[in-house]
C-alpha cells in the first residue's frame, strides 16, 4: 500500500462516520459468510437424508432363516438388536401347503417371497354383488339360462339364453362395475336358428363362439368380423341325434383346447364325453376323435355329465356328474392321448355340506386348488379344496346360498364360472332367470 492510500485509510478510521461505514461493512460479509454455511449445511443433510433413504430402501436383512426387507428405521433397529444380519438369507422356502395352512390370499413364506394361497385352506366371505336379467323374451330379459362364457377381460358375458332359443350378450364398463347391460341377442332366427342352447364355448382372439344346440343335438359356430362389434353370423355345425359315434343325445357344456383344435362336449343323456378334432385353426370340419364314460354308477361310468373343466396342462377333465350326485374326475398321460381314465371323485347323494343334489355346474380356480360348485337341487354353491395339485383327495370347504328370490338367493343354481383372480363368481340361476354375481374375499 502506498503513502497516499494509507492517509486516506487514516482518514476514514478517524472520522466517525468512515468507521460506521466499515463496521457495517464487516457486518454484512459475516452475515452472508454464516448464510452460505447455514446453506452448505442443509444441503450436506439432505444428501445425507437422500443417501439414507436409498440405503434403508434397499435393506434386507435376515432373521432366523427369513428374508426380511424394510424402510423402517426403528424396525431395522428392533431386527439389528435381534440378531438380524444385513442381506437376504440363503434360506430353502417352506412348501406351499405348510405356507398356506390356515392362511388366504397373499401371504409371505419364511423366506420373505410371495405367495397366493387363494381359498385353499380358508373359506372366503361371499358376497352378492349384482344379479342381472329378469324373466321374459325382451332384450334386457332371459328364460331358463343354462350355460355362459366370458371375455378375457372380464367384461362382456355371453349367455345360453335356452328357452329364448339364442345368445344373449352382456357388459359392464369396468372389472369393478355392477352394471351390466345388454349388448346383444342372436341366434334365434334365420341360419343356424338354435333350439334350446345349452353351453358355449369362446375363442382366445373372442372371434369364434361354439354354442352346444341341445334340441337340434348338434354343435353350432358362429363368428364376427371384429370383437369391437356384436355382429355374429352362423358358419357351420356338426353332430346329429343319436349314440353312435358322430351323434349327441342332449349336448350340454363345452371345453375348447388352448390350440382350438379339440372341443370336449358333456353329451349329457348319452351318459359320455365327445372329443372332436379339427386340423388347423382355419378348418370348419370337425370330427368325432374318441367318447369316454357310459351310463352308469360306477367309477368309469357317468349320469347325465352336465358341466366339464380342462385342466390348464390339458391333462385333467373335471367333471358335474349330475345323476350320480358327484364330481368325476378323469386323466389323460399326454395331450396327445385320446384315452381318458377315471381318477377320482368327491360328493355323495344328500344335503350335508360334503354331499350334492344333482350338481350341474363346476368352477375351477386358476391355481387348480379349488372348485365351485353347482349344487342345484341344493340352491347353493359348494367350494371344495385340496393342499396341492399333486393329490385328487378333495374336502369339502364351505357353501354358500338359500332356496328363494332374494339376491342372495338361487332357484336352481346350473353353471358357474370363477374370475382369473378367484375374487369373482358368476352363477347361472335357472328357474330365477338371471345371472348372479357374486365378490370373494378373505375373511377379516
Amino acid at each position: 500500500m502506498d503513502i497516499p492510500q494509507l492517509v486516506r485509510l487514516r482518514t476514514i478510521l478517524t472520522s466517525s462516520a468512515g468507521r460506521r461505514g466499515l463496521l457495517r461493512g464487516v457486518a454484512a460479509l459475516t452475515l452472508v459468510s454464516a448464510h452460505e454455511a447455514r446453506l452448505e449445511g442443509v444441503a450436506a443433510r439432505s444428501e445425507s437424508i437422500q443417501s439414507d433413504k436409498k440405503r434403508t430402501r434397499k435393506s434386507w436383512f435376515c432373521l432366523n432363516d427369513r428374508s426380511i426387507k424394510s424402510s423402517n428405521k426403528r424396525k431395522i433397529k428392533r431386527l439389528r438388536r435381534e440378531g438380524a444380519v444385513r442381506g437376504r438369507c440363503n434360506c430353502v422356502p417352506d412348501t406351499v401347503q405348510s405356507v398356506c395352512a390356515g392362511g388366504c390370499g397373499k401371504v409371505q413364506d419364511n423366506c420373505g417371497g410371495p405367495v397366493d394361497c387363494g381359498f385353499s385352506s380358508v373359506a372366503p366371505v361371499a358376497v352378492n354383488q349384482a344379479t342381472f336379467g329378469a324373466m321374459g323374451s325382451g332384450q334386457n330379459e332371459l328364460h331358463s339360462p343354462y350355460g355362459l362364457a366370458i371375455t378375457t377381460d372380464e367384461l362382456v358375458v355371453y349367455v345360453a339364453d335356452f328357452d329364448n332359443d339364442r345368445i344373449s350378450v352382456w357388459s359392464r364398463p369396468s372389472a369393478t362395475s355392477s352394471d351390466w347391460t345388454n349388448l346383444a341377442t342372436f341366434g334365434d332366427s334365420g341360419p343356424g336358428a338354435l333350439d334350446g342352447p345349452a353351453g358355449v364355448a369362446l375363442s382366445g382372439d373372442e372371434l369364434m363362439l361354439y354354442v352346444s344346440d341341445y334340441a337340434n343335438n348338434r354343435v353350432t359356430i358362429w363368428s364376427r368380423p371384429n370383437s369391437g362389434g356384436q355382429a355374429w353370423e352362423f358358419v357351420s355345425d356338426y353332430g346329429a341325434s343319436g349314440t353312435n359315434l358322430g351323434k349327441f343325445d342332449g349336448p350340454r357344456s363345452l371345453a375348447l383346447s388352448a390350440d382350438e383344435l379339440t372341443l370336449y362336449i358333456a353329451d349329457s343323456n348319452n351318459g359320455r364325453i365327445s372329443i372332436w378334432r379339427r386340423l388347423n385353426a382355419s378348418s370348419t370340419a370337425w370330427t368325432n376323435q374318441a367318447t369316454f364314460g357310459s351310463e352308469g354308477t360306477g367309477p368309469y361310468e357317468l349320469s347325465q355329465p352336465m358341466d366339464l373343466r380342462l385342466s390348464a396342462d390339458e391333462l385333467t377333465l373335471y367333471l358335474a356328474d349330475s345323476g350320480n350326485f358327484r364330481v368325476s374326475i378323469w386323466a389323460r398321460s399326454a395331450t396327445s392321448r385320446l384315452d381318458w381314465n377315471y381318477r377320482a371323485k368327491f360328493g355323495t347323494p344328500g344335503v350335508g355340506p360334503d354331499q350334492f343334489l344333482l350338481p350341474s355346474g363346476v368352477a375351477l380356480a386358476s391355481d387348480e386348488l379349488t372348485i365351485w360348485v353347482a349344487d342345484t337341487d341344493n340352491n347353493r354353491i359348494s367350494m371344495w379344496s385340496r393342499p396341492t395339485t399333486d393329490t385328487q383327495t378333495w374336502a369339502a370347504l364351505s357353501t354358500f346360498g338359500t332356496e328363494g328370490i332374494q339376491p342372495s338367493d338361487f332357484d336352481d343354481p346350473v353353471q358357474t364360472h370363477i374370475s382369473a383372480d378367484s375374487g369373482t363368481l358368476w352363477v347361472v340361476d335357472l328357474k330365477n332367470n338371471r345371472i348372479s354375481v357374486w365378490t370373494q374375499t378373505c375373511p377379516a
